[in-house]
């Protein structure tokens, strides 16, 4: 009997461990000896008997209130460079310095205002700044697409279109189609049409506009109406790519973290509320 708990003693004293669950429903395994002390998985350090199962999951929230319930103090601990944060600190470090000089040689070389890419480059920048390094900034971006992928893939869609009806003559050639069939009573209908169709290709208003916009004016002097009547009618167009299109829906739907499914509908009913109204406004109201 005394050889069997001193060698009990002497395997506990070696690192053994036993399990044990306590009143908590912790299903521990504790380290024998009661002086030794472990690091957590969020930087911190477990004081007291530690279990070695919860050790492995101290960095989730769940876990670290349940090794505190269970008796464990977890304390904060500073933070230790490894390798790895070195070298992605250099990574770092050199992206910087190169996105600065690429920006130094835009404006101050080249004297160039803020366009599309010097513009990217400077969010990108400050992404880097904000984030510190490239391992949290690659985390951030793993989570905001999960929120925002659709958006990813329908605007590169978007965007090949568009390029397509602003750098061909696809564009002009639908607008002097419409030009070409329409009356000053059926010239707002038709715009409007036009600009709906245009509108689920472009969702920026202002892209719309540097592609529609010039020759719509022109088309409208063309048939004897009002600029100002003409833009308005456009403009219902414009308002129908909003309202139709999942394109807005997916951004709100991503923000708000909710199903665009849910609320497209509605928009939907007031799309076509809405066109039937601003047509008729725009065709016989004085403008």
């Amino acid at each position: 009997m005394a050889r069997a708990i001193r060698g009990a003693d002497g395997a506990a004293r070696a690192g053994c461990y036993q399990r044990r669950r306590d009143s908590h429903g912790c299903d521990n395994r504790r380290v024998a000896s009661h002086g030794e002390s472990a690091h957590s998985g969020d930087g911190g350090v477990l004081s007291g008997p530690v279990d070695a199962v919860a050790i492995h999951h101290a960095n989730d929230a769940r876990h670290r209130a349940k090794l505190r319930a269970c008796g464990h103090a977890v304390f904060p601990q500073s933070h230790r460079c490894s390798g790895a944060d070195t070298q992605d600190d250099a990574i770092t470090l050199a992206i910087c310095i190169m996105l600065t000089g690429w920006l130094g040689h835009h404006f101050l070389v080249k004297r160039l205002s803020l366009d599309i890419n010097s513009l990217n480059t400077t969010l990108l920048f400050l992404t880097f700044l904000l984030h510190r390094n490239v391992k949290q900034f690659t985390h951030a971006v793993q989570r905001g697409v999960e929120a925002s992928w659709a958006v990813i893939v329908l605007y590169h869609l978007y965007a090949g279109v568009a390029g397509l009806i602003q750098f061909t003559n696809v564009g002009e050639r639908a607008a002097q189609m419409a030009a070409s069939i329409s009356t000053a009573a059926t010239f707002p209908l038709i715009t409007a049409v036009a600009g709906t169709v245009f509108s689920f290709f472009i969702p920026s208003s202002g892209g719309q506009w540097t592609i529609q916009g010039f020759v719509t004016a022109k088309a409208a002097m063309a048939v004897g109406v009002s600029v100002q009547r003409a833009i308005l009618s456009l403009g219902i167009g414009d308002h129908m790519g909003n309202l139709i299109t999942p394109f807005w829906y997916v951004v709100v739907g991503g923000i708000a973290r909710l199903d665009f499914r849910r609320f497209f509908g509605y928009g939907l009913i007031f799309a076509a509320i809405w066109f039937v109204i601003g047509v008729i406004v725009f065709t016989f109201a004085p403008c």
